[in-house]
């Protein structure tokens, strides 16, 4: 009988613990069990999308206004020096661009606001307000310090959609690593599959059971989550790898993207 290609790790030895030896596991597994997978798909899609997004459209959200111009702000006549149009539209309405000059207390300052108004001119007289403290925070009177309300800050639910499934695909994928880093690989049955209700390239993505017993004799369930179910169960009883010290945290190694499972056949035991 020929020597089979999976390597079977010994019992633990060594008192006090029931893990073997730590073994090392490379930078490019640990991120393959982390993001190589529908978690991590969706979480890296999500947040790099939002956050170039929340790149983009920050710099145009009105922090100011919301918290400065309230009683004790002051008003006094300013005049517009510039007036120019924006690539920003606000209910299908540009919006314009002023630059306009006010005193106070014997010196000049200048300022920018926003409007969809388009009726000032250059030179024209208009109302700004002002903190007295610090008059460089400024706006013509009605109109915002940036072109967009903080109505924008919508575009941080795509990032954070994203952190959040990067936050389980973490979760989960730490402790994989661990079942990796200590386990034992045994064999399992299968018992059952469950869809999850997501899917790669139009396939489906199952959860997959297995039985197994660990090396105490008791009985436990392995579950891998893959949308090639054929790869997985072309044995009568698959890869299972686990940690003695965690056996519920069983691994289907062949449910693991292809580097780890070339990662484990190469495991010395």
């Amino acid at each position: 009988m020929g020597k089979s290609r999976y390597i079977v790790q010994p019992v633990p030895s060594y008192a006090g613990s029931l893990r073997t030896q730590k073994r090392n596991v490379p930078l490019r597994i640990v991120l393959s069990v982390i993001f190589n997978n529908i978690y991590g798909y969706i979480g890296l899609s999500f947040a790099g999308i939002g956050l170039i997004f929340a790149a983009l459209f920050t710099p145009v959200i009105d922090f100011v206004s919301p918290f400065h111009f309230g009683s004790d702000a002051l008003t006094v006549q300013g005049a517009i020096t510039e007036a120019e149009r924006t690539n920003v539209s606000l209910n299908e309405e540009n919006v314009i661009k002023y630059r306009y000059t006010f005193e106070y207390m014997g010196r000049s300052y200048t300022g920018i606001s926003y409007s969809t108004d388009n009726n000032y001119r250059n030179g024209q007289r208009v109302n700004v307000e002002f903190e007295p403290d610090n008059p460089q925070i400024s706006r013509i009177e009605g109109m915002s310090v940036k072109p967009a309300g903080l109505w924008m800050l919508f575009i941080y639910i795509f990032p954070g959609v994203g952190f959040l499934f990067l936050f389980f695909a973490f979760k989960k994928g730490l402790s994989k690593i661990g079942t990796i880093r200590y386990g034992i690989i045994t064999r399992g049955k299968f018992i059952n599959k469950e869809s999850t209700g997501g899917s790669i390239n139009g396939q489906t993505i199952y959860d997959l059971f297995f039985t197994f017993t660990d090396m105490s004799g008791n009985v436990h369930t392995a579950t891998g989550s893959t949308h090639k179910i054929e790869a997985v169960m072309d044995e009568p009883e698959e890869r299972i790898i686990y940690d003695p010290s965690n056996p519920s945290g069983a691994v289907v190694v062949d449910a693991m993207p292809v580097s780890v499972r070339k990662f484990l056949e190469s495991v010395p035991g």
